[in-house]
């Protein structure tokens, strides 16, 4: 999986990652020690990118940035 910078650029780096991963298939607790952060800090950046992409779940973020070309499948970062 693969984050497409221009569409999606107004995601931290951080929030990126956090996509990319929630996209595989990971929960918060799962994700946390993938990047090195707590899950309450992963939980912040799902809120945060659920307003950045004005999407009212995750499921919904991660339709959305695949629909938009944010994030794609394919290789990985």
């Amino acid at each position: 999986m693969k984050w497409i910078p221009k569409v999606g650029a107004k995601l931290s780096t951080n929030e990126r990652k956090v996509l990319v991963q929630m996209a595989l298939g990971y929960k918060d607790i799962e994700i946390a020690p993938r990047l090195g952060i707590t899950s309450l800090t992963v939980k912040e950046h799902r809120l945060r990118i659920r307003r950045k992409l004005g999407t009212r779940n995750s499921t919904h973020a991660m339709a959305l940035a695949f629909k938009k070309g944010i994030i794609e499948w394919g290789k990985k970062d």
